[in-house]
């Protein structure tokens, strides 16, 4: 190896600094790309005005004119406000309970547009009257140094809540508004990803967001908005409602992570049979709020297991979730990912084990046993339509047990609900040959290569194992029970009380209850094939006879599930032969 000669005298160390420098109008760019859609700068400029306790918000959007308006009735901004904003841009200046964090929600519009206006009268500084800051995309953007925003007076204009009333004749001359701050953005850019506005979404994000804050401030946020087309105006209020659901105790976490934790919870109120509520995520004491959905999706399988998130976003809670250590991410779309945002994890999962889980198997076991009823119910009208006929006349004979003696089905259990009976009655019975008491079931053949992996015993909601007797009349007759039974089961059949029993954890039923009708047809076809085997019950020919109707059945379940879309008009039109 050669070595390096180093000749003179060593260097003395180098210690110092470099410096930084940015271009100012670029920078400012990058800090409003945070918002890249109107949609986020317009819920911006929402949190700006519910942050200055406004009660009535109105913003204007005309696509066809490139226009952007919003105004409130706040508490409005000084200029001393506005100069400490500008100077602190992208640091924190709110006071707890606001929902701001980085202090650039007012120039978000920039960039997006030709210039904005920002305008506003200071609650406390009315002598002052109102001043306007106009930001010019272009301007700024060849500022590499300091940027000066320009301001000027608007002495024509009077803050003017009560538009109904009369001012005396020195301010007729004014320009009377109702609203202390506007934001105008001119010129949007003809871009239609920047621009697309969904206003059903814009409101679910309102009031999702921002709905703590307007039911505490009763404000009310009206939206005008004019398509492209320049025809098409749609005019919305949007209004934040409480939470009307069944009220749940709170439930507390604590750890040295996430703090402490509140899930303020209600049990979403059942509209037309279904639940739609949602979960929301605050820091504690910050009213801004972020949908579970959004914020916890994103760490599914790594901090929380598929089946709690969806039970927790399944629509039946509603509520929030407080947790006093998360942090807010710049672009407000989520919580950073974090030590604390493990601990609100942890907490959903203790509050999913404790509370959650109970009141999902509740309502699972609640839907499913009117589910069962249902269904039932309809099989039940149709295997009486079919005791009209004389051949199923005699074999409902074999179920006739009397009131009495064995057979005799006990009263009414604590849980059990009444429902569909049916019996041979009507005209003279035929003469049958009793047949043997007991129970009998029809089981299907071993599936090659296991179970599918759609069968998954022991997973259906509800009391696990648990029998429900949910269509029961009388103790002559028919009568349907659901329960689990072992899993190649398809019923079991017992002759002396006349209980038909559905394993609702069979394969062949979990394909039918793709819908109701297919439910119901399914149930109805195993009825009549149990009718069906009831006259060779102790003969030679039992086993042959109930191992023709199980082949029947698996090739039956096609048409129940699929045979209405089939056999159409038009369908059969199609597959025609010459």
């Amino acid at each position: 190896m050669t070595a390096i000669a180093i000749s003179g005298p060593p260097k003395a160390p180098i210690k110092g600094s470099t410096k930084i420098g940015f271009h100012f109008g670029n920078v400012l760019q990058v800090l409003a790309d945070r918002y890249p859609k109107l949609q986020g700068m317009i819920l911006e400029q929402i949190q700006n005005a519910l942050d200055a306790n406004a009660t009535s918000i109105s913003i204007r959007v005309n696509l066809h004119d490139h226009l952007f308006e919003i105004s409130d009735n706040g508490e409005g901004a000084s200029r001393e406000d506005m100069e400490e904003s500008f100077a602190l841009l992208g640091k924190t200046r709110k006071k707890e309970g606001k929902f701001g964090r980085f202090g650039i929600g007012v120039v978000s519009a920039f960039g997006k547009c030709d210039y904005f206006t920002f305008t506003s009268c200071a609650k406390d500084r009315e002598q002052d009257g109102f001043l306007t800051w106009t930001f010019d995309t272009k301007k700024i953007l060849r500022e590499s140094s300091d940027i000066d925003i320009p301001c000027e007076s608007q002495s024509e204009l009077l803050y003017w809540p009560d538009q109904s009333l009369v001012p005396s004749t020195k301010l007729r001359s004014k320009n009377r508004v109702p609203w202390r701050t506007r934001v105008k953005v001119v010129g949007i850019r003809k871009d239609a990803r920047l621009s697309s506005v969904n206003l059903n979404a814009l409101k679910a994000s309102i009031v999702s967001s921002y709905g703590k804050k307007m039911l505490e401030l009763g404000a009310v946020v009206k939206i005008s908005f004019t398509d492209v087309d320049g025809q098409t105006e749609r005019i919305m209020d949007v209004v934040a409602e409480s939470y009307s659901g069944t009220s749940l105790p709170i439930f507390k976490f604590d750890s040295e992570q996430s703090g402490k934790v509140f899930f303020r919870f209600f049990l979403a109120r059942n509209v037309a049979g279904k639940r739609s509520g949602t979960v929301n995520v605050n820091i504690l004491g910050n009213p801004f709020r972020i949908d579970a959905k959004t914020c916890l999706a994103k760490v599914l399988e790594d901090l929380l297991e598929k089946e709690i998130f969806n039970d927790l976003v399944s629509g039946l809670f509603e509520g929030d979730i407080e947790c006093e250590n998360l942090t807010l991410k710049a672009e407000r779309d989520g919580f950073m990912d974090d030590d604390a945002f493990a601990g609100l994890c942890k907490a959903v999962s203790d509050w999913h084990r404790d509370v959650g889980l109970k009141h999902i198997l509740e309502t699972q076991s609640s839907k499913q046993e009117t589910l069962f009823q249902e269904t039932g119910r309809k099989a039940m009208l149709y295997i009486e339509s079919l005791c009209r006929l004389d051949i199923y006349r005699d074999l409902m004979n074999y179920l006739s047990i009397g009131t009495i003696g064995k057979g005799h089905t006990p009263g009414k259990t604590i849980g059990e609900t009444d429902s569909v009976s049916i019996s041979a009655d009507g005209g003279e019975k035929h003469k049958v040959n009793p047949a043997p008491r007991g129970t009998i079931s029809g089981r299907t053949k071993p599936r090659a290569g296991g179970e599918r992996k759609t069968h998954i015993p022991g997973t259906v909601g509800g009391p696990r194992g648990s029998h429900r007797r949910l269509v029961k009349g009388h103790s002559v007759g028919l009568r349907f029970q659901y329960a689990q039974l072992t899993s190649d089961q398809v019923y079991e059949f017992d002759l002396d009380t006349g209980v038909l029993t559905f394993n609702y954890s069979h394969e062949y039923w979990q394909i039918c209850e793709i819908n109701k009708v297919a439910l119901a047809r399914y149930q109805a076809t195993v009825a009549e094939m149990v009718l069906v085997l009831l006259p060779y019950i102790g003969k030679s020919q039992y086993e042959v006879q109930n191992e023709i109707l199980l082949d029947y059945l698996q090739l039956e379940i096609h048409r129940i599930v699929d045979g209405d879309a089939f056999f159409t008009e038009r369908n059969l039109k199609k597959h025609t032969f010459n």
